[in-house]
């Protein structure tokens, strides 16, 4: 599955907090791609944060980190 830069280091970011749930409000485009694609979804009482799912941290396992991506 191909992701944008974008996604991705929003997907990283949310897979870096270990479950404690990333800022999604100034990313909600970017997270509903990921949503869509089955990757994250909204922290559960609090809907500007996200939290990845299975899938997510195994995406993020399986393609480590090749360039640096900005921000980051």
């Amino acid at each position: 599955m191909r992701l944008t830069l974008n996604q991705e280091a929003l997907l990283r970011r949310i897979v870096a907090t270990n479950g404690g749930g990333a800022s999604i409000s100034d990313d909600r485009r970017t997270f509903l791609a990921l949503h869509k694609k089955g990757l994250a979804h909204q922290k559960l009482g609090n809907a500007y944060a996200a939290v990845h799912t299975r899938a997510g941290l195994d995406w993020v396992r399986a393609n480590p980190r090749v360039a640096q991506v900005a921000g980051q």
